[in-house]
């Protein structure tokens, strides 16, 4: 761990609190999510590194005592503004890229919107819900195609098998 822990003691409740610094170490787990809504699938362009720029399947980081789910739920409140309801999985994946430093394992899952207006926010920009055939035709990478194909959104290529590994090369 890089920092101390931090103690704050409020005397007049009576109250002291103890907050650790949780370790970042890799790999980090992630939650994705993938919205489907009218016969669409909801995909958006990421704005940080590594993958700026890259069209990817909203999700992050989960917390420290956070379920799969509730992580979900957060990051598509986050970065799009909709509620969800998890409605399945697709499946976990791993992702390592030891250019960027990068491993992650990300449980990919599937839900539809139950409240909120779509509106980009934080990590992600230009969010547009796609079709099958609209799908097809996007550049996108190794991991969120074999997600797309594992999910039934594309048909093409191999399915991915379950924890996939995507290689050194991508994102």
């Amino acid at each position: 761990m890089n920092e101390d822990p931090h103690i704050d003691i409020d005397q007049h409740n009576r109250l002291l609190t103890v907050r650790v610094p949780y370790p970042r170490t890799l790999p980090r787990v992630g939650s994705a999510v993938l919205v489907e809504h009218d016969g669409r699938a909801l995909l958006g362009i990421r704005q940080k590194d590594p993958g700026r720029g890259d069209l990817v399947i909203p999700g992050g980081g989960v917390e420290p005592f956070e379920t799969i789910d509730q992580a979900g739920i957060r990051e598509i409140r986050d970065e799009t503004s909709l509620d969800i309801e998890i409605t399945g999985r697709i499946g976990t994946y791993e992702l390592l890229n030891r250019k960027t430093n990068t491993h992650k394992v990300i449980v990919y899952s599937r839900a539809r919107i139950v409240g909120g207006s779509l509106n980009a926010q934080t990590d992600i920009s230009d969010l547009r819900f796609f079709s099958k055939e609209e799908l097809a035709s996007l550049s996108l990478s190794a991991l969120i195609r074999n997600v797309l194909v594992d999910a039934g959104w594309l048909q093409t290529g191999n399915s991915a098998t379950e924890l996939q590994h995507v290689g050194e090369s991508d994102e």
